[in-house]
């Protein structure tokens, strides 16, 4: 995705951040995008949920961001050339929206309540499905897994991993349910006036705007649209249709540098910690 706001001629890319202590941002420096994108783990199962769903730890990595080998860098150059189809709402619709749910925030959100709630209804399912089994060896393992859970509840990174699993394999309602709504929306491909101009991006891409125009990092209720950067001269409009209304599902625009600006200003606002771009 980051390799899309590479500055110009070069394998690097500009960062700053913004220090609260001090109550200023960074000098802008550049860096090579695997020195800021590299976790380690990050998205690795535990292993209770990789042998529950019978997959390799890191099916997530390997498997789940599909969009990140070919996907962004086609739809890129057809948003450039203007020749997106209406077929592809709803990859650039998942695209979003799992950029959106690999945010650490998504991480940092389950608190211990939420834990306690996805513990209650984890044991509930697998007791569930105890009673459709008959094969003997799958309800040991079903035993098994419900006695690891009691003795160890899953922690926020297991619990984050387990549901971009379940997106990844369709069995998140949440998900599911938010993705059959967006696919319906109006596309919006934004591209500046002015060469000089450039979008942003940030280490939480994406925000959302709902009808009063307040910023948001996620919000799928009384939401008006869903913006995120594909490249430093393309973005992604996703516009509610009860509030826009077009006779074309993709259509692309050419906007102002105060309309860039406005729409690099809630990146910002939305980022975890960095904001990056091609131009210093």
């Amino acid at each position: 995705y980051l390799k899309h706001f590479l500055a110009s001629d070069s394998e690097k890319i500009f960062a700053i951040q913004f220090f609260e202590a001090g109550n200023k941002w960074s000098r802008p420096k550049k860096y090579y995008i695997n020195s800021i994108c590299f976790s380690g783990n990050f998205y690795n199962l535990d292993s209770r949920i990789a042998d529950y769903h019978n997959v390799n730890r890191d099916i997530i990595e390997r498997d789940a961001f599909w969009y990140e080998k070919c996907f962004i860098a086609d739809i890129v150059e057809k948003a450039d050339r203007q020749i997106l189809n209406e077929n592809e709402i709803p990859d650039l619709a998942f695209f979003l929206l799992s950029m959106k749910s690999r945010n650490p925030r998504f991480r940092n959100g389950y608190t211990q309540k939420k834990i306690n709630e996805h513990y209650k209804n984890s044991i509930h399912e697998l007791n569930s499905e105890l009673e459709k089994i008959d094969s003997p060896q799958l309800i040991r393992a079903a035993k098994s897994a419900i006695d690891s859970l009691s003795s160890r509840p899953l922690k926020p990174k297991e619990l984050h991993n387990g549901s971009i699993l379940r997106a990844h394999s369709n069995k998140n309602p949440v998900f599911k349910s938010v993705l059959n709504r967006v696919i319906n929306y109006n596309i919006v491909i934004y591209s500046p006036k002015e060469k000089k101009d450039t979008f942003i991006t940030t280490d939480a891409p994406g925000y959302s705007v709902d009808k009063n125009r307040a910023f948001f990092d996620t919000k799928y209720i009384d939401d008006l649209y869903h913006f995120i950067p594909i490249s430093s001269k393309l973005a992604i409009g996703f516009h509610n249709p009860e509030f826009y209304k077009s006779g074309e599902r993709i259509t692309y625009q050419e906007i102002s540098s105060e309309e860039i600006f406005q729409l690099n200003f809630g990146s910002a606002v939305n980022r975890t910690a960095n904001i990056y771009c091609s131009n210093e």
